[in-house]
């Protein structure tokens, strides 16, 4: 195995990572533009027929459009960038039980020479299997760290824990920030990394690396917004550029480039 067959595993991995994230992202855009419709732009044929295990409405031999249509209307960009931030981090997730066993290979390389079986190759891949079962993406992380030192771990294992806790709590406590959730202070501090455009004096445009902070408190729900969605999915990018980044630089060092 050469430093060409890691490249292209970090390739397609990261590829397949930067496609899930682009189409939450995009998800949630659409979602929040069915959001801003007006009662009256919802499609006049959609009709819950059953209501509450009771049947249709009915107003001069008519089926009346269920009212509940139309709060699912005013609330889908929230309930659909939720959506998104918990499956971007399931998305995360899968990407990094298949950089795990990159990373195995890798740590193979350094301590055992250049060649790989075929055989070893796929004793590995079950290894990081077995491994990441029962795992959650912090603990993932901190194996890969262990195998090929992660340049930069510190900034973005702050965003990334913050990140999925946040999906901890929308899955397991329907967004509702509970005393298991906040620190010392009582308070559940949510941050991740986004762009920011600065207009210089001399009308030029500079692009800086930011980081965006919400801070709640027990009881309070978290609702995302299309645009939290696309800065949390660059947050998730940047995680996964330093991962690649980071195994590159290793395999360049161990692994023979033929």
């Amino acid at each position: 195995m050469s430093v060409y067959d890691i490249g292209d595993l970090l390739t397609r991995a990261k590829n397949s990572l930067d496609h899930d994230l682009r189409s939450l992202s995009a998800f949630t855009v659409v979602a929040g533009g069915i959001s801003e419709l007006s009662p009256n732009d919802q499609l006049p044929e959609s009709k819950l027929f059953f209501r509450y295990g009771f049947g249709p409405e009915m107003k001069e031999g008519n089926i009346l459009p269920d009212p509940i249509l139309n709060e699912v209307r005013e609330h889908f960009g929230s309930y659909a960038a939720n959506y998104a931030v918990l499956t971007m981090v399931a998305a995360f997730e899968v990407y990094l039980e298949r950089f795990l066993w990159i990373a195995m290979l890798i740590a193979f390389a350094e301590n055992k020479g250049a060649t790989i079986t075929d055989r070893k190759i796929f004793e590995l891949h079950l290894k990081s299997q077995s491994f990441a079962q029962g795992k959650n993406p912090v603990q993932m992380i901190e194996e890969i760290n262990k195998r090929i030192s992660i340049q930069e771990s510190t900034p973005f294992m702050v965003w990334f824990q913050s990140i999925y806790n946040a999906r901890k709590i929308l899955s397991h406590r329907g967004g509702v920030v509970s005393d298991t959730d906040v620190n010392e202070k009582g308070e559940f501090r949510l941050i991740w990394r986004t762009i920011e455009i600065k207009r210089k004096e001399d009308g030029s445009q500079v692009l800086r690396f930011v980081e965006t902070e919400h801070v709640y408190k027990i009881g309070d729900t978290l609702n995302f917004t299309p645009k939290d969605c696309q800065e949390i999915a660059f947050s998730l990018v940047s995680c996964a550029n330093v991962l690649t980044q980071s195994a590159c630089n290793k395999a360049v060092r161990y692994l023979r480039a033929d």
